[in-house]
């Protein structure tokens, strides 16, 4: 009876390994979405997993202007996410926050990915119609390296800084 269960605790124990080996892929690449809807004959929407993170970014070169994140050159961030500023902006340059309906909790903003600061080029952000933004962002010198960042509330439709 010994060897026997000295046997099954052996065979557990060299099988668990196996059994506790993940079968699903663990690194997700941002595109991958699931039917978050309300079940058969509910409203359907997907939430797709670079909005779960927030982790979508965009390089963007010499800009100027009027840019609106979800259109034209931001068009990927629609949901959120950052625009990586490489070059310096020739002009005064404003971003447009995105349209509602945004994600409760979003974040987006825009960030200086060179190695030099920004000097004497003016960088705003306004909201879309219907939105607040409760500190105002106006940078004349945006520091290499860093970022200007906001947060979207949906309950009272807000941006708030949050870098």
């Amino acid at each position: 009876m010994r060897k026997w269960l000295l046997g099954g605790a052996l065979l557990v124990g060299l099988a668990a390994p196996l059994v506790a080996q993940s079968v699903i892929w663990q690194d997700l690449s941002g595109n991958e979405c699931w039917n978050a809807g309300q079940g058969p004959g509910g409203p359907s929407q997907f939430l797709c997993s670079d909005v779960l993170r927030n982790s979508r970014q965009i390089v963007v070169g010499a800009l100027t202007g009027a840019l609106t994140f979800g259109t034209s050159s931001l068009a990927q961030l629609r949901y959120g996410g950052n625009a990586l500023i490489t070059t310096q902006p020739l002009a005064a340059t404003t971003f447009t926050l995105p349209p509602n309906p945004v994600p409760d909790g979003a974040i987006t903003g825009f960030c200086n990915v060179t190695g030099s600061a920004f000097a004497t080029t003016a960088i705003a952000m306004t909201t879309s119609i219907g939105q607040t933004l409760n500190t105002s962002v106006s940078i004349a010198d945006l520091g290499a390296g860093v970022c200007a960042l906001v947060q979207f509330n949906r309950g009272n439709t807000t941006w708030y800084r949050i870098h």
